[in-house]
């Protein structure tokens, strides 16, 4: 519960950069709020305008509500608790020079993103966004790499996970330390070195056994794996695939596949108490493989087993059946 409610908490950093970002489209005025939502100028009218908004019996009025239309002409009730002091007079002056140019349509209410040029939201221009305000605030000049995450052949909820590999901010026991848990902090795999996602994943005995075995033949692969910092720098330079399209679509996955499994492996033996040998883990990792290719229509030309018998071929790019379109 606390690391998902640490999670919303920092979505809920953007909520301001994402208002701010939003434009409302006057409608007929059912939906947009008057004094909240940013529909006229450049900022909400309770920001512009305090001390009426203050006294304001109507703060969450949509538009349509507090703007009423009667021969043509628009009448703005806007129902004040009590008879407004002279400086609140001059405040409710500008107000209405500014409404002066509203016009209502019998249109829907509808927001626009400004964050592009069509309107639309989307993940990316926000994250864009965040980039360019954060990264220039502290300095930063590498950005996320959003390829080694998004655009992979993955499930969604293995994207989250390595999102928050790379961020950094997975649950190893280290992490558990310096968050006031009190626990042994040598690895759950090999139980020889202190717990981090560099070691769980790259250097542990256990971890070093199968990425050994599920290399097969291609042996440089493993002797950059023992030169690897960390997984973002494994991913970077993680090799080109050869041949095939089956070929190819496995051994881009593999790096994946060998760190979510090797994290279900160790959370296992923590809350189970069972521990995989490196044979099992290698087929679970095939398995995973095998499933994420399932949107791939080449797939239906080959069958699990080849995975589990001709591995090497796989991976080397050689293995073929039938049409793999």
């Amino acid at each position: 519960m606390s690391f998902g409610r640490a999670l919303w908490k920092g979505i809920m950093l953007t909520y301001p950069k994402f208002r701010e970002n939003i434009s409302c489209r006057l409608g007929y005025g059912p939906i947009i709020r008057f004094w909240i939502d940013n529909w006229i100028g450049d900022e909400a009218l309770s920001s512009r305008f305090p001390y009426i908004f203050n006294v304001s019996n109507a703060k969450l009025g949509t538009v349509g509500s507090i703007g009423q239309v009667f021969d043509g002409r628009i009448n703005w009730n806007f129902q004040f608790r009590r008879n407004l002091y002279d400086w609140e007079h001059d405040q409710l002056e500008e107000l209405l020079q500014v409404l002066v140019q509203v016009e209502f349509t019998d249109d829907q209410d509808s927001w626009r993103w400004q964050g592009i040029r069509q309107g639309s939201f989307s993940v990316r221009s926000m994250y864009e966004k965040l980039i360019h305000e954060w990264g220039s605030r502290i300095g930063v000049a590498q950005p996320f790499p959003m390829k080694l995450v998004w655009r992979t052949p993955i499930a969604p909820n293995c994207k989250f996970f390595f999102w928050q590999v790379i961020l950094g901010r997975v649950l190893t026991k280290d992490h558990l330390i310096h968050r006031g848990t009190t626990i042994s902090p040598v690895c759950s795999l090999c139980s020889m070195m202190n717990e981090t996602i560099s070691h769980l994943f790259l250097h542990c005995l256990l971890a070093l056994e199968v990425w050994f075995t599920i290399t097969g033949p291609r042996r440089r692969v493993f002797t950059h794996i023992l030169c690897s910092d960390s997984v973002e720098e494994l991913l970077i330079a993680w090799p080109a695939s050869l041949g095939t399209e089956i070929g190819r679509r496995s051994w881009s996955a593999l790096p994946y596949a060998v760190i979510w499994v090797l994290w279900k492996i160790r959370n296992d033996a923590i809350f189970n108490s069972r521990m995989s040998s490196v044979d099992r883990i290698c087929v679970e990792i095939k398995a995973y493989i095998w499933f994420w290719m399932a949107n791939w229509q080449g797939r239906k030309n080959f069958f699990f087993q080849d995975l589990l018998l001709r591995w090497h071929e796989v991976i080397l790019g050689l293995l073929i059946r039938g049409n793999t379109n």
